[in-house]
């Protein structure tokens, strides 16, 4: 008798953990990311389809529609200012051809003839309009009306967002090609630069510092909590001078360096940054599937010295290990080619970008930069809803089992069995 009560003791706490599952779903989570959230989505060069990239309503639409963080690429002008582009040239996404007092800054480059950022000071820079590219839905009817945002003026977007929105947009500033701009200047200028602007805009640049940023609305000031900071850069040594000079967040940026997409390389970049950014189908098709179908090489034997590339499924997961967050790159709109799977399906995959996100979500990747954030947006909320049901379901099953078993265990001690 004694080993019965505790049989149906123990199936009665069953029955009590089952419903306490069922009524408390709302605090499962459905991710696998590293701790737990929703994936992060980061707004590739602001809202890029819906705006021209990297202007300021670019910037505050990209807010607006539901983005965590958004992303401001810097370049240095010619008298040591920070501006808001993509590229270290200016031919494609402005209308610098179409000013003939510029043509003695044109340069030859590989693919023809160019012009630096570098070469031009700030207020040049502001007497030239950007284009936006002609792909996919990208409407043609803001070109010629807005300016390369300075790097301040992103700050004060994303700031007075912040206090309209009443929540807390990130920054996730990348720092373009570091060792170009310091070429001709003082070592580390760039990073140097970086830190001094962000301080100077109340961001807590190590841990003992206390951050106080405010937001400028309608000509009043107001304090607001300072953004989350994650600095981006493919170059490593401008991480690791940040990280000796700070404690901001680093995200190390990978695309073709081979040896960082091994296992120990991984592990070598968790020495320096908190979060590892690489191109979304490594961890799709594999990395020597992609890499073959770019036509890049590598050293195979260096490549095995270090572990061997990282299988596609288990890249998110040894990312983890390291105590690192996975974040990818990017993905577009649903009206624009994705490249899903064209290094191992002829043709490439149909376009689906739902089946696309749902695949990451499903890794525990825990951020995307994405373009069109609402759409993405959207697939994410339905991808957490459907989780949510089906976590619902396990329960109900659980409850619905565990009531079963006390039920009978009740009636007859064991089910089956009747003294």
């Amino acid at each position: 008798m004694i080993f019965l009560k505790l049989v149906l003791q123990l199936t009665f706490l069953t029955l009590l953990a089952s419903s306490s599952s069922v009524r408390n779903k709302g605090k499962h989570s459905p991710w696998k990311t590293l701790d737990g959230t929703p994936t992060l989505l980061f707004a590739h060069r602001g809202e890029k389809v819906l705006l021209p990239e990297h202007t300021v309503p670019g910037y505050e639409t990209a807010s607006i529609l539901g983005a965590d963080f958004v992303e401001p690429d810097l370049c240095l002008t010619k008298d040591d200012q920070f501006v808001c582009h993509h590229d270290l040239f200016l031919r494609d996404g402005s209308d610098v051809e179409n000013h003939p007092e510029f043509e003695h800054l044109k340069r030859k480059t590989p693919d023809g003839f160019n012009w630096f950022i570098r070469d031009f000071t700030l207020a040049e820079l502001k007497t030239l309009r950007i284009v936006q590219q002609n792909t996919g839905i990208r409407p043609q009817d803001y070109n010629g009306f807005f300016t390369i945002p300075t790097f301040q003026e992103y700050l004060g977007v994303i700031h007075r967002m912040t206090f309209k929105l009443n929540r807390t947009i990130g920054i996730v500033p990348e720092l373009k090609n570091p060792s170009f701009h310091n070429a001709n200047r003082t070592s580390n200028f760039m990073e140097k630069l970086l830190l001094q602007t962000l301080a100077e805009h109340g961001y807590p640049i190590n841990l003992i510092s206390d951050g106080y940023c405010e937001a400028t609305v309608d000509g009043g000031k107001h304090p607001i909590p300072c953004p989350p900071v994650i600095v981006q850069c493919f170059e490593t040594p401008a991480l690791e001078y940040l990280k000796s000079q700070s404690d901001l967040e680093l995200l190390q940026l990978i695309q073709d360096q081979a040896e960082l997409l091994t296992y120990k390389g991984i592990k070598e970049v968790s020495k320096v940054a908190k979060y590892y950014s690489t191109w979304k189908e490594y961890l799709y098709v594999g990395v020597a599937a992609e890499m073959t179908y770019n036509n890049k090489t590598w050293n195979e034997t260096l490549i095995d010295s270090l572990g061997g590339f990282v299988p596609a499924r288990k890249f998110a997961k040894e990312v983890h290990r390291h105590g690192m967050k996975v974040v990818l790159f990017t993905f577009h709109d649903s009206r624009e080619p994705s490249t899903r799977g064209c290094a191992v399906v002829p043709g490439c995959q149909p376009e689906d970008k739902t089946k696309e996100l749902d695949y990451f979500f499903e890794l525990g990747v825990d951020g995307i930069f994405i373009e069109n954030v609402a759409e993405s947006r959207a697939i994410l909320m339905d991808f957490e809803a459907q989780e949510e049901i089906r976590g619902v379901r396990r329960s109900a099953r659980n409850f619905a089992s565990a009531l079963a078993t006390y039920t009978c265990n009740v009636s007859g001690y064991l089910c089956g069995y009747s003294s």
